[in-house]
């Protein structure tokens, strides 16, 4: 994928999770792993599936994220 292509996907996503886009449009969302091109829709069983492991893991996601990045949280 070339890195515009990348960079249009990033932008129009609602949300980046590892390394994953998820863009809603509509009922549907589309993933997009922004280091290969695979794209895919989700159902409404699978979003509430991520959004419950989000919503219980969310802090100890963040810790991670702050371990292993070079980057501030807040910074861009």
């Amino acid at each position: 994928m070339k890195l515009q292509d990348k960079k249009i996907i990033a932008d129009e996503a609602d949300m980046i999770i590892n390394g994953y886009s998820f863009t809603k449009k509509e009922e549907k969302v589309f993933v997009v792993n922004l280091e290969v091109l695979h794209r895919g829709i989700l159902s409404q069983r699978d979003i509430r599936l991520i959004q419950n492991f989000i919503k219980k893991n969310y802090k100890e996601m963040y810790l991670t994220w702050r371990e292993l990045s070079d980057n501030s949280f807040y910074e861009k």
